[in-house]
């Protein structure tokens, strides 16, 4: 913006002295110099949708994944995976049937906990 001010000015001088041939070369360069901002700035936009684009991809396949998980975590396979072996099902189970909070809290309660660590796996899984 400074520099289109400098060059106004600049212009302005040069019509007083009525230098035709070097207003016309400082017109041109001002133009030339604005069309390299209006591409750079339109280059700009672009890119900003781009990023908006990619951005909103990101969510839906976030929002999609939370999705699966929840139907993976709520499924009846899933459940009977996580009971403790040989005991019935949580539908089924009774009072006298429940197994010790010891033996309960030493076992994993879900097959994501029974499973063994791995380095390999660098994204947890989440439930929400």
């Amino acid at each position: 913006m400074a520099q289109c001010v400098a060059n106004a000015s600049r212009i302005r001088q040069l019509l007083t002295a009525t230098h035709q041939p070097q207003m016309d070369t400082m017109l041109a360069k001002m133009e030339a110099e604005l069309s390299t901002w209006t591409a750079f700035l339109q280059r700009a936009v672009d890119a900003t949708y781009s990023t908006e684009v990619v951005i909103d991809n990101l969510h839906n396949m976030i929002a999609e994944q939370r999705r699966c998980v929840r139907e993976v975590s709520s499924s009846s396979v899933f459940t009977s995976m996580c009971e403790a072996s040989g005991s019935p099902p949580a539908a089924e189970r009774t009072a006298d049937d429940a197994p010790p909070a010891a033996a309960a809290a030493a076992s994993p309660r879900s097959p994501l906990e029974r499973r063994a660590p791995s380095a390999a796996c660098s994204t947890p899984i989440a439930r929400d």
